[in-house]
């Protein structure tokens, strides 16, 4: 219900869980547009990709916000880690990234986000299109 009176004031809705049960109700059947977990923490469970699978089915993007990385080693693990379990589960499609900046100096530049996710495992073209043109398909799609 909450994410429903959500969808009719916003455009755009995003959940941030690290739930295991959460999680999955976000993919199977609720109205969002952007799954984000938690990075700086290790995540609770393994991501299931037959449930993954079926968020990306209905156009939802996946979150990985890789700030915390940059502000503490341990954090640093966490990151790498959620990263490529994202990566392996979807494919490298669908997703998106972000900073989740504390400060500026948390903010890197475009191409050494597109080449952090390369070091994540993606490949050049998925790396490109996680860096620039998901976010921006998504913007599109609200037009």
């Amino acid at each position: 219900e909450e994410i429903n009176r959500l969808r009719s004031r916003y455009q755009l809705v995003a959940l941030r869980t690290n739930n295991e049960t959460t999680f999955k109700i976000a993919c199977q059947t609720l109205d969002v547009d952007i799954i984000s977990m938690d990075c700086s923490k290790r995540l609770p469970f393994r991501l299931d990709q037959s449930i993954v699978k079926d968020a990306m089915k209905r156009g939802i993007l996946f979150e990985i916000c890789y700030g915390a990385g940059t502000r503490d080693n341990t954090q640093r693990v966490y990151v790498l880690q959620m990263s490529k379990e994202l990566i392996a589960t979807t494919g490298g499609d669908n997703l998106i990234v972000s900073s989740e900046a504390n400060t500026v100096s948390d903010i890197r530049a475009p191409f050494d986000v597109m080449y952090l996710m390369k070091a994540f495992g993606l490949p050049n073209d998925k790396a490109k299109f996680t860096t620039e043109k998901n976010g921006e398909r998504l913007f599109r799609k609200l037009r």
